[in-house]
């Protein structure tokens, strides 16, 4: 008994595998992407030493929204000059 058993897809529509292009969250990640970039770009150009700033980056991955914002408030310096 070999007979053909083709899957019939017509039944499925793509919002029941997230056929949305940007998922159930709307544009919040990739927002959190673009600020998480942009204080990554800040941690590393500031003048704090090299460990310090491991850390920030670290704490701004790991905690997205307060990560975020203890940086913005207590980062780790000036910008090098």
């Amino acid at each position: 008994m070999s007979a053909s058993k083709d899957a019939d897809w017509s039944q499925f529509d793509l919002k029941d595998v997230g056929g949305n292009a940007v998922g159930d969250l709307g544009f919040w990640p990739l927002i959190h992407l673009a600020l998480l970039i942009y204080a990554a770009v800040q941690i590393f150009g500031s003048s704090a030493d090299t460990t310090k700033k491991v850390i920030w980056v670290l704490i701004v991955a790991l905690f997205p929204l307060v990560g975020l914002i203890i940086w913005f408030f207590i980062g780790p310096g000036t910008p090098k000059k």
